[in-house]
């Protein structure tokens, strides 16, 4: 399996490539003119280092969750392992309607549609919601059905069907947080996500799992519960930061030097590279003049435009004005 998994991994590495340098995509990949980019590489890193330490949460924190579920046996195990495994079966709805409101409230904030970004991700919630609390109620209602195509083991089924019952109810609330974190992270706020992933799994999930395990009757079906108390603090807190509003007014990338590191400027301004930048080329790479701009861009109209005067019919009068008028000049 190991192997096979390999193999698909590098294939599909293989075909992508394929696919971005052949043309065949709207993105087209090529070598020429490639050099090293210091001060876009620096942007890359402060964006993607927040990004890479909210995986490298979760993964840490659902490797202590298995430590914590070992010592109930092998039937715990598995029961924990067939829980996770059809908790990302729901996730396919949910993490698609993240990474489509992602996309969504980027283009939305680009083109200065604040409100409209804002009305995507409630949109989003709405739908993942309604998605994971079906698949929550037909897990919840059925759960044997679901644990039947892998174990029928009398002895594993009751112990699975409450693993899985306790994640149905908690997984509802997992889809909306998984789409307010695609948000803010295409909106290139990805330090919130690792601040709040961290409040979540490591402050509550993984100590909660530790003490109603080892401490009270719950015992190995405190860890699902310290699971989806996790789950709602990461919702809620979410929630509350998308309700300040400061993931709207990050700036992430410029093409001024003014917004680069001091020591990406320095780096810049020994090779030469820094120049004088306009008002657009301050402006955030990618960003659409918002409805304020269009707005100016209209009041800068020429006024035969305003009058409605085709361009043409007002140029020709122009022209006849000018040879119409009176020569002054001597004779």
């Amino acid at each position: 399996a190991a192997a096979a998994n390999i193999f698909a991994q590098g294939v599909g590495f293989v075909w992508n490539l394929y696919a971005l340098f052949a043309g065949r995509s709207l993105l087209k990949l090529t070598l020429r003119g490639y050099h090293l980019d210091v001060p876009l590489m620096w942007r890359m890193i402060r964006l993607g280092l927040p990004a890479s330490g909210t995986q490298l949460e979760r993964g840490l924190s659902e490797l202590m969750l298995v430590r914590l579920v070992a010592p109930f046996g092998d039937i715990a195990l598995g029961a924990y392992s067939l829980t996770r495994r059809l908790e990302r079966l729901t996730h396919i709805g949910s993490m698609g309607m993240g990474r489509a409101s992602g996309i969504l409230v980027g283009q939305n904030l680009g083109a200065g549609y604040v409100e409209r970004a804002k009305s995507t991700v409630r949109w989003a919630v709405g739908y993942v919601l309604a998605i994971r609390g079906a698949a929550g109620i037909v897990l919840f209602l059925a759960p044997a059905v679901f644990i039947g195509i892998f174990n029928q083991d009398p002895v594993f089924l009751a112990v699975a069907i409450i693993w899985i019952r306790i994640q149905a109810i908690s997984g509802m609330l997992l889809g909306g947080g998984q789409v307010l974190q695609q948000s803010f992270n295409v909106a290139g706020d990805t330090m919130a996500p690792l601040l709040i992933t961290f409040m979540s799994m490591w402050v509550l999930e993984v100590p909660a799992a530790f003490l109603l395990s080892q401490f009270t009757p719950l015992g190995q079906y405190g860890i699902p519960v310290a699971i989806g108390l996790a789950m709602f603090l990461r919702l809620g807190l979410y929630a509350l930061y998308y309700r300040t509003g400061r993931w709207t007014r990050v700036k992430v990338l410029y093409a001024g030097h003014t917004a680069l590191h001091p020591l990406a400027a320095a780096w810049r301004e020994r090779r030469g590279l820094l120049r004088t930048e306009g008002a657009m080329d301050r402006a955030p790479i990618g960003r659409l003049p918002g409805p304020a701009s269009a707005q100016q861009g209209r009041e800068q109209a020429p006024a035969d435009k305003r009058k409605g005067l085709p361009r043409k019919t007002a140029a020709a009068a122009r022209a006849a004005s000018v040879r119409s008028r009176p020569s002054t000049g001597s004779g």
